[in-house]
């Protein structure tokens, strides 16, 4: 299909060239005085960003401090996760905090009762 349009398509391309080289010059005329016309603009924006960053840099705000948590760990079992316990371990813990040890002790059981002690 690209053969059956690819002269109208090269035709379409030679035609879009020839435009564009006749306002290539004015185009970039256009450019270099808009340029120039703009300086002045970009060096007070220069100017500018780097009163603003000189104040941003002076700027010492006062923040509170870290909160900090209080918390008493009079139990051992206090904690969801604890990297000291055994996967096991660890599992059972977590699913008698989601209130599903009753399946977690079936997939122990299932995997023929190792650690069965950790679930009860």
């Amino acid at each position: 299909m690209r053969e059956e349009f690819a002269d109208t398509l090269e035709e379409l391309r030679e035609e879009q060239r020839k435009v564009v080289e006749c306002y290539r010059p004015l185009v970039e005329k256009l450019n270099r005085r808009m340029a120039r016309e703009l300086e002045p603009v970009n060096r007070r924006s220069r100017e500018a960003r780097q009163q603003i960053e000189a104040r941003l840099g002076e700027l010492d705000p006062a923040l509170p401090d870290y909160p900090e948590g209080s918390f008493e760990d009079d139990e051992p079992d206090t904690y969801l996760f604890d990297s000291g316990r055994a996967y096991f371990e660890q599992m059972g813990y977590y699913r008698r905090h989601q209130g599903r040890e009753g399946e977690w002790y079936a997939v122990v059981v299932a995997l023929g009762g190792i650690h069965t002690e950790l679930v009860e």
